[in-house]
């Protein structure tokens, strides 16, 4: 997708409540609709004078085909209709009506594809809303578009293995690139929005103080690729204390402004954009202090099964066992993978020699089966299908006992941790592409793809 289509389409969203329209001119779709004509995948949005008009989105590659049927985006194949098929948003105010419209992102990847055999109930106002094969009851409302099913989707096959996971936006001033410079290495699987405040919910500055419209259209376009993105919350300035009881309205929070609730694209933080998934990253506070994270972890999941969608919920705690901060949330918070820091502690990488205490162990011991493992952990965990994520620093500059030489370390440990027990091996994590650069990341996404299963 070429950033300024989709620059386009975020401007036109965003204009819409702004911008007198001339109800003179004469409309030739109705807003939000998708049209595939061709490989193009049109959207219709404002343009000149308030008129209705068909936009480019997205133009579809040898070997895809464009489809607005159950998914909006690029699939590879063959088009099994290769008429020109369009899905109309509906923006009636009339009661209950029965069509075959729902809410998706547009992508060219099945990450949050509503599956054809769900049955939806949509609420929307003016919210995009795309047509599938699937009959759906439309309540209007004066909420945005939320979509909530019966049933839990099956993750993707393998969507939690061999990842290769990172986070980007802690150096606005330091010369880091922009999201979609990374995205366009097709190095990583998902990216984490560096970070969520875990006090007030929004952005830290850290992200806010860039132009947040050509970010949005970045995620846009990483999503494109197939590439997830999501927000991390916490982090080692934007931690903070949830206690019992605070966690429910937390993951409301987060769910409408930043995955598939209620809060309108067009006056969202990041314009258009619905995220992949939250990432919880506390390093401060103790267990009790942070009691109320669980509570958060299994809203998120409870909204995320009910919208029939696919969003993950990944933590990232450090490597003491336990880790004070979150070991009560990781032992009762349902999470989809789990990216352990080895580093910035007397158990990362670069760290060996006696044990430091009963929280610490040195890097050979860290990962096996042994009393005092991160594998020995993932039993007491709720979901027994987890994955375990291997963190480390990018650079020597990254991070404490990360290793003055990332690649030796990882290359030498890693084939054994996995060969234990392959299953719950997930990939690697590493802080994070601007300490990783432009270069060295293919060479750990063919490494981690090339260990034996």
């Amino acid at each position: 997708m070429q950033l300024s289509s989709v620059l386009s389409v975020v401007a036109a969203i965003t204009a819409v409540s702004a911008s007198p329209i001339d109800i003179s001119k004469r409309d030739t779709c109705t807003f939000g609709a998708y049209q595939c004509s061709g490989q193009s995948l049109n959207q219709c949005a404002y343009g000149a004078g308030g008129v209705l008009n068909w936009t480019l989105l997205q133009t579809c590659g040898t070997g895809t085909y464009c489809t607005t049927s159950g998914y909006v985006g690029c699939l590879t194949g063959t088009n099994p209709n290769p008429q020109t098929t369009t899905a109309v948003a509906k923006t009636t105010t009339t009661s209950t009506t029965t069509t075959t419209t729902t809410t998706t992102a547009v992508k060219s990847t099945t990450t949050n594809a509503v599956p054809p055999t769900t049955t939806a109930v949509v609420k929307t106002t003016t919210a995009p809303i795309v047509q599938t094969t699937t009959a759906a009851v439309i309540k209007t409302t004066t909420t945005a578009a939320v979509v909530t099913t019966t049933g839990t989707p099956p993750p993707p096959s393998g969507a939690y293995q061999n990842l290769i996971v990172s986070y980007w936006g802690a150096h606005p001033t330091a010369g880091e690139l922009s999201l979609a410079t990374y995205c366009d290495l097709n190095v990583y699987s998902i990216i984490q929005l560096s970070f969520i405040n875990a006090g007030t919910w929004v952005f830290d500055s850290d992200i806010t103080q860039r132009d947040l419209k050509q970010v949005a259209a970045d995620v846009l376009y990483c999503q494109s690729k197939g590439i997830r993105i999501g927000a991390s919350v916490g982090g080692q300035l934007g931690s903070a204390g949830l206690g019992a009881g605070l966690g429910k309205a937390a993951a409301t929070t987060l769910w409408n402004n930043f995955l598939g609730g209620s809060t309108p694209l067009a006056s969202r933080v990041l314009p258009g954009v619905v995220l992949d998934g939250i990432d919880i990253d506390v390093e401060s506070n103790d267990g009790s202090t942070n009691a109320g994270y669980a509570e958060l972890v299994n809203e998120l999941r409870s909204l995320i099964v009910a919208s029939g969608k696919q969003y993950y919920i990944s933590a990232a705690p450090q490597c003491p066992i336990p880790d004070a901060n979150m070991d009560y949330t990781l032992k009762n918070g349902w999470f989809d993978f789990v990216s352990v820091q080895f580093y910035s502690a007397l158990c990362g990488l670069a760290f060996s020699g006696p044990q430091q205490g009963p929280n610490y162990a040195d890097n050979s011991s860290i990962w096996n089966h042994n009393q005092g493992s991160w594998m020995s952990q993932t039993p007491l965990w709720p979901n027994k299908n987890v994955k375990l994520v291997v963190g480390f620093p990018a650079s020597a500059n990254a991070g404490n006992f990360g290793a003055s030489d990332p690649w030796a370390a990882v290359s030498s440990l890693v084939p054994g941790w996995k060969a234990l027990n392959p299953s719950i091996f997930g990939g690697l994590m590493w802080w994070d592409c601007f300490w990783m650069g432009l270069t060295d990341g293919a060479k750990y996404k063919t490494f981690v793809n090339s260990l034996p299963n």
